[in-house]
């Protein structure tokens, strides 16, 4: 395995610009991203389009499509929760000038629940708890627990104090305690499958650990930064790299190897034209600033 890459702090910073830049000619004409060059918007990489280059400009949320109070995904018109999630933090982020209803798509994602499941001795876990699925009418999974726990966590921050809200907070850490490997860090769904411990992935720890960020003392969080930060480097794709450094940047740890590793990968990163790969490798350079729309 190669050794670790260190650079200075004028090379992030100018990598990440040249991403920025990238990120502004890829912008469409109706304010939203596409999954890559000249492809129609779509809620996903809009939203990492808006966190990477740090625009106040989110209007383009305000204006988006809703389905049951949700911004819906593609113009089959359904509804992605987890990017419903996704879009809430982005939205809650941008300036008073971006309008529409932020509030009410987070009353819509506090009645979105997964759907309870009886026990089974095949896949041991608490069925009964109810976090976030990835469409309406299923089972309860990880990342979109962690997104709506993330978006109900910034809304708390930001003053909303309804009772109904800390309960979906509750019952979302419940859920991710629950879903921990044991040995660290989160797979997309489920720990335990015919009693086989299933392997944890970069992504998805990096994400669960976004949402408990204000629960360092959990012992999930705890064993689930110390996987992350011995396998960081495991999955070489930018995004992965990109979501483990912003988040153990967050915690407080040393991620200049890892941001080393995402410079080096910029010219293929732009030259394969993947928004959201593009936007996460700009997120892990640029670690934790003012504007946070994770802080939490």
């Amino acid at each position: 395995m190669p050794g670790p890459v260190v650079m200075s702090d004028a090379l992030w910073d100018s990598a990440g610009s040249e991403v920025e830049r990238w990120l502004d000619r890829q912008r469409n004409s109706d304010g939203g991203w596409g999954y890559g060059p000249g492809r129609p918007s779509r809620l996903e990489p809009t939203c990492w389009g808006i966190l990477a280059t740090g625009s106040h400009d989110a209007r383009v949320l305000a204006r988006w499509p809703r389905r049951d109070g949700l911004p819906v995904e593609g113009p089959s018109g359904a509804v992605n929760i987890a990017f419903a999630g996704l879009a809430a933090c982005t939205w809650l982020t941008a300036s008073p000038a971006a309008g529409g209803d932020v509030d009410g798509v987070l009353h819509a994602l506090g009645s979105a629940h997964g759907v309870r499941l009886p026990q089974s001795e095949e896949v041991q876990q608490d069925n009964s708890l109810q976090g976030w699925p990835w469409v309406s009418g299923t089972f309860t999974w990880v990342e979109p627990t962690a997104w709506c726990l993330l978006a109900l966590k910034r809304w708390r921050r930001l003053g909303a104090d309804a009772s109904w809200v800390a309960e979906r907070i509750a019952a979302g850490e419940a859920v991710l305690a629950d879903r921990a490997i044991p040995g660290g860090g989160w797979n997309y769904g489920n720990p335990r499958v015919y009693g086989k411990v299933l392997s944890a992935f970069v992504p998805t720890t990096a994400l669960a650990l976004l949402a408990l960020r204000d629960r360092p003392q959990m012992p999930v969080v705890v064993r689930g930064l110390a996987w992350l930060a011995g396998h960081r480097l495991t999955e070489s794709s930018r995004s992965a790299m990109g979501l483990a450094a912003m988040c153990l940047d967050r915690f407080g740890a040393d991620v200049r190897s890892l941001r080393g590793r995402l410079v080096k990968s910029l010219d293929g990163a732009l030259r394969r034209g993947d928004t959201i790969a593009a936007a996460q490798l700009r997120a892990g350079l640029a670690g934790a600033q003012a504007r946070d729309p994770f802080a939490i």
